[in-house]
């Protein structure tokens, strides 16, 4: 197997992220030792661990929000390897070809993280469409932001409100963390702070469902409540 081997700086200290992304080659063989290097019952003697397989628009800040979370919920997850193509139809074909070369376990999930940017409302309709006709209804979806991703970490610290550019979403993020430069430190997101940023990213929810709406809204409190609920639910080896 072929690992891709990323780093991260969290809280002064370089940590190697190798379960956050992997090298994703069509082989049987290679699929089979992946499933045993996570292991379930039937294989291995250990309990399966829930996976999330998710393919997100950034090079950067994305994967290093999820590492953060990855730490805090001690979940796994699958990613392909960063690049800086961030359209649609890029997304989709990196989606397929994560659900094609992998076994998807009846608990794992599958997700995929964009920003709104000006992308055609055809194009983001058919990921919305893929992700609905994979078959994991309640394990799938995706994640939607406007005007981009950093607005759901900017709900972690305020309301969010009067937000409508990329530049005033940056802005505004400065100011809670002066450090900001597209590198996030995992002391800077407590579960406090996420807990809060469910809460306030619920509030504007309403407004994802409009792709015509400029209003900033995101609903990245999907995935991340179902990352905590799979941390709470994990069965603990006996």
């Amino acid at each position: 197997m072929q690992w891709a081997v990323s780093q991260i700086f969290l809280d002064k200290l370089f940590i190697p992220l190798f379960f956050i992304e992997e090298v994703f080659v069509a082989s049987k063989k290679t699929d089979t030792l992946r499933m045993k290097r996570y292991g379930n019952r039937s294989m291995s003697g250990r309990f399966y661990k829930t996976r999330f397989f998710i393919v997100a628009e950034g090079s950067q800040t994305e994967r290093d929000y999820l590492t953060i979370l990855r730490c805090l919920f001690n979940i796994v997850i699958t990613m392909p390897p960063a690049d800086t193509h961030s359209a649609p139809n890029h997304l989709l074909k990196k989606a397929k070809d994560l659900y094609k070369y992998n076994e998807i376990g009846r608990s794992d999930e599958f997700w995929i993280i964009l920003d709104k940017d000006d992308w055609e409302v055809s194009k983001i309709n058919e990921l919305q469409h893929w992700i609905s006709s994979i078959g994991m209804m309640g394990r799938s979806g995706v994640v939607l932001s406007n005007p981009k991703f950093e607005y759901w970490l900017l709900l972690h610290f305020e309301e969010g409100y009067g937000v409508v550019t990329a530049k005033e979403c940056d802005n505004r993020l400065k100011r809670w963390l002066k450090d900001y430069y597209k590198n996030l430190r995992q002391k800077d997101f407590t579960e406090d702070l996420i807990i809060a940023a469910i809460e306030r990213s619920k509030n504007r929810a309403k407004h994802i469902k409009d792709l015509s709406s400029d209003d900033a809204c995101t609903n990245m409190h999907e995935l991340v409540e179902h990352i905590i609920a799979v941390s709470k639910t994990a069965p603990k080896k006996s």
